[in-house]
């Protein structure tokens, strides 16, 4: 991942760890393909989220468009 997915990534992942706070057990995580003017969100529930960060190995979470 480049340095801007990894922001990205980062933002996610502090989307996840907030979701616990307030109870959500789904969530908009943003595209992490790094595009300047990408603004599209994925929803997904927090178990998918977290099966796909432990599987990734580094790959992005995007939207099937932008891979």
């Amino acid at each position: 991942m480049n340095a801007g997915q990894q922001l990205l990534r980062a933002t996610n992942l502090e989307i996840r760890r907030v979701s616990e706070d307030v109870n959500s057990d789904h969530n908009e995580f943003l595209c992490e393909c790094g595009r300047k003017d990408c603004q599209e969100l994925i929803r997904l529930t927090n178990e998918r989220f977290d099966t796909f960060c432990a599987t990734a190995d580094g790959t992005p979470l995007v939207v099937p468009p932008h891979r």
